[in-house]
Formats: C-alpha cells, structure tokens, sequence
C-alpha cells in the first residue's frame, strides 16, 4: 500500500509517517511539503493522500481539483481550519474525507473508511457543515481568494498581480463580495468575515 502524506510542517508528517507505520508496516509511505515538489516526483501508484489545506505560495483546492480531474486519487483532508465554507469546497472537490487535525480518536477510522472505499467526515466537521449551510453566503473560490489577499492587506495591484488577473476585475470582484454580505466599506467586510468563520 502506498500512502502520501503532503503538509509543510515535517515534524507533523514524520509522526504521522511513525503512526501510520506502525498500523500498516507493509506500506510504503512518501512525505512531501508541497504539492509542487509531490508533483516533481509522484509515486506510481497511491491509495490514499492525505494533505494539509495550508501550504505556503500553494493554493490546495486547486491543486485537489487538478487531481481530482486527473488520476482522482483518495483524498483525506487533514486540518485544523474549521471553516464551514473551506470544508464544503473540499466536498464539492469530491475529497473522500476531511479531519481536523487534534481528532485523533478519529485518524485511523477514517483512513480505514476511506482505504475501504467508504467516504469519512466526523460528526464534528459535519456540524460545522450544516451550521454553515444554515446561515451562511457562499462565496466563488475566485471571491474568496480575493477576500483572504483583502483581510492581509494588500492592495488592488498585488492581488491582481497574486491571481493573474486585471486591477478591474478584482475591482470588480470587491464589490460583488459588498454587494454579497449587504455590506459597504471593506473594513466591514473583514470585520464580517472573520466574525463568520469565512477566511
């Protein structure tokens, strides 16, 4: 059995590797800190991998839809972002699950479940999903991009430069996401945003 573990934080991902060795002591299990460099050298075949949401200068969804549209490997989200929209893009991405990352009671039941065929989301995450689902606006991937790059304090220019897009549309962006949460200055929309859990 082959496993990937992709996180930038390596001393998470060698204990990971240490536990998942000794559950599974025949599997062969590859440690990468990004995407960029799991794509370098990919194994030939994998069973299950299983990714941090944050890596740095990388953006995960879209690396997630980029397999997801290729080899559509099994994918195990583990995290400790608990942000009812970031967890149902994962979802609508087709992950086989999403952990967050203190659930250690449920790591191993949901590598199982996922290796089994199964899709696995704890009834923690499931909470947050339909709170989120209950109140919540839902934003593009393109909106949100743009709303984390705001919330950090960058400029028109740099986040249009950040997305490879124009000055306008990123303009025109902005508003939509005002126009959205019924909001006018962006201090209130960071404000609302981090208020809600949405970046």
């Amino acid at each position: 059995m082959d496993l990937v573990l992709i996180d930038d934080h390596t001393l998470f991902i060698q204990g990971l590797k240490g536990i998942l060795q000794e559950k599974y002591p025949s599997s062969t299990i590859h440690l990468y800190t990004s995407f960029q460099e799991f794509k370098i050298k990919p194994p030939k075949n994998i069973d299950l991998i299983i990714s941090d949401m944050e890596i740095p200068n990388e953006n995960v969804l879209e690396e997630i839809e980029f397999l997801k549209n290729g080899s559509n490997p099994k994918i195990l989200v583990l995290s400790m972002h608990n942000k009812g929209s970031l967890i149902n893009k994962c979802i609508n991405q087709g992950v086989e699950g999403y952990l967050l990352k203190d659930d250690e009671k449920n790591l191993m039941k949901a590598i199982q479940s996922i290796l089994n065929g199964e899709r696995f989301f704890s009834e923690e995450i499931k909470k947050i999903q339909r709170e989120f689902n209950d109140t919540a606006i839902e934003l593009s991937l393109r909106e949100e991009q743009v709303l984390q790059l705001m919330s950090k304090g960058f400029n028109n220019a740099y986040i249009a430069e950040k997305l490879f897009l124009s000055t306008e549309t990123i303009k025109s962006h902005k508003k939509n996401i005002k126009i959205k949460f019924n909001l006018t200055s962006t201090e209130d929309l960071i404000e609302f945003s981090h208020k809600h859990f949405l970046i």
